[in-house]
C-alpha cells in the first residue's frame, strides 16, 4: 500500500501507512520526496534523531532558497524553560 500510494503521488496516504507500520525511515523519505524538509526534520527530531543533522541542513537550504531569514537550528534545539 505504501508503494502504491507513493507511486500515485498520494504522499499523505503513504506517510500514514508507513507511520502506522512504524517505519520512521520511510516516513522521512516520503516527507523529503514531497518537498517537506521542515516536517522531515521535526519528525526526525522525535523519531530518528540520528538523521536530524542532515535533515536540518536540507531544511536550511530550503529556507535559503526561499530567501527566508529563519534558522532551523533554533526550532530543533531543546528549549530551556
Amino acid at each position: 500500500m505504501v508503494e502504491l500510494a507513493e507511486e500515485a503521488g498520494k504522499f499523505n496516504v503513504a506517510f500514514e501507512a508507513s507511520f502506522t507500520l512504524g517505519n520512521a525511515q520511510k516516513c522521512i523519505e516520503i516527507l523529503v520526496k514531497s518537498n517537506r524538509s521542515p516536517e522531515a526534520a521535526l519528525f526526525a527530531h522525535a523519531y530518528a534523531p540520528s538523521q536530524l543533522p542532515k535533515l536540518t541542513k536540507d531544511w536550511a537550504k530550503h529556507l535559503e532558497t526561499m530567501k527566508l531569514p529563519f534558522s532551523p537550528v533554533d526550532v530543533t534545539q531543546e528549549a530551556d524553560f
